[in-house]
């Protein structure tokens, strides 16, 4: 949407002389461009900007789904100092966390090693059935590497309405192409490659962001599930409070919510002020001059530090004075609101339940408060696979965990969460 970029694209097709349809997607777009180039008069230049992320330039941006998919990965090549960029990247991030120099990045948490608990599966899992067999059988599968979580600096971002994937340069930054949930109702995405590229339903126009101000990309693609909002945007949402202290020069970017919403519930239970979120609507862009982002985490392999943001949100809710009450410390989540993975014969399965103790519970019928209340006190959880199963992060006391599995979806999300509620 560029028209400087679209008047080179023309100037180019014209010289080529031949006729060409450009596509959305970033390979096929590059593709367009280059064969534009190779036959156009030698006048014809192409100013792509390269990108301050470290190992996404302008030459990279469009590898491949295997390529990393996290800011921190140490195999990346790039610094952040060696890339030109205007603003310059640095020196304002110094003068932010006061270190009096200008960082590559802000360390969050360092990388952790990381055991996942012993289990017992009911039965076998069919490996002609199951899709992610080899993530959660076999010895490798019980221990994994978390990378670390750090905060860039980056200048001349743009953040793509709902859909929250990130733009630089005019680039997709590629650790925000991933779990783009395209099907729900707002979204501009039509359809994504992780990592890669993604093509889009229609354009949406950027509102310009007040240049003397710092903003925090804070959510992520996947923000409307219940389970990644407390995985992969809780983080994010503590790392902000704390920057944040005493900067009136900081926002934060998020796409639009209702208050009463688990969204709304957190960021007023993390006394996030109105006054310092920009909301973004569904069918436009915001771009800012200065910006900072956080790393995203692996949503199978989560860091131990989802654990401590975790505590953090719960802490602010045990700080409230509440009326005493008695919660159950078994319980069944149930997944009454939800059109699959659901089991469908649970009145049998009540005397069981009954018989040892165990409280069915619907969450999406709770406050937030009331469910990380309920899992605070929890020691025996029996869940359908389900975002709800995210609330074990809140867990205090280790908790038993029985994970109810369609058999081919088997995979370690839960698993992992288990690991850190310890």
């Amino acid at each position: 949407q560029v028209p400087e970029f679209r008047s080179l694209l023309e100037e180019a097709q014209a010289s080529a002389n031949i006729d060409m349809a450009f596509h959305v997607d970033i390979p096929s777009l590059r593709q367009a461009v280059a064969t534009a180039v190779e036959h156009a008069s030698p006048s014809v230049t192409l100013p792509l900007q390269r990108s301050v992320i470290p190992g996404v330039t302008s030459e990279t941006a469009a590898a491949t789904a295997s390529a990393p998919a996290s800011l921190a990965d140490p195999g990346r090549e790039g610094k952040m100092d060696e890339v030109p960029v205007d603003p310059p990247v640095g020196p304002w991030l110094a003068e932010l966390v006061g270190t009096g120099r200008a960082p590559e990045v802000l360390a969050v948490a360092p990388p952790a090693e990381v055991v996942r608990p012993d289990f017992v599966w009911a039965s076998d899992i069919d490996g002609n059935v199951a899709q992610f067999k080899a993530q959660i059988v076999g010895p490798e599968a019980r221990r994994f590497t978390a990378p670390g979580l750090g905060v860039y600096a980056v200048g001349n971002v743009t953040v793509v309405g709902w859909d929250q994937f990130v733009l630089h340069g005019g680039e997709v930054v590629r650790d925000t192409l991933a779990a783009i949930a395209y099907w729900l109702p707002g979204r501009l995405t039509e359809s994504f490659v992780a990592h890669e590229s993604i093509h889009l339903r229609r354009p949406a126009p950027i509102r310009r962001l007040d240049d003397s101000l710092v903003y925090f990309v804070g959510c992520e693609p996947a923000w409307g599930n219940y389970g990644q909002w407390m995985t992969q945007v809780l983080p994010k949402l503590v790392v902000f409070v704390h920057l944040s202290l005493n900067r009136p020069e900081m926002r934060i970017i998020m796409p639009e919510f209702a208050s009463d919403s688990f969204v709304g519930q957190t960021i007023r239970l993390l006394g996030i002020s109105e006054d310092k979120i920009v909301r973004v609507a569904s069918n436009e862009a915001v771009a800012a001059r200065r910006a900072l982002m956080m790393t995203r985490a692996d949503s199978w392999n989560l860091p131990p530090f989802c654990r401590v943001a975790a505590d953090f949100l719960a802490a602010r809710i045990e700080a409230a004075p509440e009326p005493a009450r008695t919660l159950p410390r078994r319980v069944y989540l149930k997944r009454a609101d939800q059109a699959v993975r659901k089991v469908v014969n649970i009145a049998d399965l009540k005397p069981a339940l009954d018989r040892f103790g165990f409280e069915i519970l619907e969450l999406g019928g709770l406050s937030l408060v009331d469910q990380i209340g309920v899992m605070r006190t929890a020691t025996h959880v029996i869940a359908e696979h389900g975002a709800g199963l995210a609330n074990i992060i809140f867990c205090k006391a280790t908790p038993v965990v029985l994970e109810l599995f369609n058999p081919a979806c088997p995979q370690p999300r839960y698993w992992t969460l288990a690991a850190l509620a310890k």
